[in-house]
């Protein structure tokens, strides 16, 4: 993940009503499991929602084909239950996509132009990411209740 403003992260804070639940696993490798696979879930809806808002949003009809559609990533965070999704290194140029640039010269005043931005990247994160962390509670829950009837049953 290269830029730090262009990366959404997801920790999992609001977890008391399923906190209880996940202890009640045991073992913390299980907890880590069942954590680790609702993250990477909603992290991949991330990751689909910026990828569809990049291909509607530009000038092509095709859409993107190039390093920046490819260069969506996630990381499931070691330490803590949390989880970042972003771009790769050859996504490095996504901020002047999504948020644009200004008008531009060089030293001799030469003019080189301006990007408007299209804002893919600010819109999957101000109205994806709720409906990603519902999804991340709804899969955690979800999987303790197998667990649960696996070890009942």
């Amino acid at each position: 993940m290269t830029n730090k403003d262009l990366d959404i992260e997801i920790e999992l804070l609001n977890l008391e009503t399923v906190k209880d639940a996940i202890q009640e696993l045991g073992d913390s490798v299980s907890q880590h499991k069942v954590v680790d696979a609702a993250l990477k879930k909603g992290s991949q809806y991330l990751m689909n929602k910026g990828r569809l808002k990049l291909r509607q949003r530009m000038k092509n009809r095709k859409g993107v084909t190039g390093n920046l559609l490819r260069s969506f990533s996630y990381r499931i965070k070691k330490r803590k239950f949390g989880a970042l999704v972003g771009f790769k290194e050859k996504g490095r140029h996504a901020h002047l996509v999504s948020q644009g640039t200004r008008k531009r010269y060089t030293r001799k005043a030469q003019y080189r132009g301006f990007v408007t931005g299209n804002h893919f990247w600010e819109d999957t994160r101000q109205k994806d990411t709720p409906k990603a962390m519902v999804l991340i509670l709804n899969q955690i829950k979800a999987s303790i209740n197998n667990i649960k009837n696996r070890r009942n049953g």
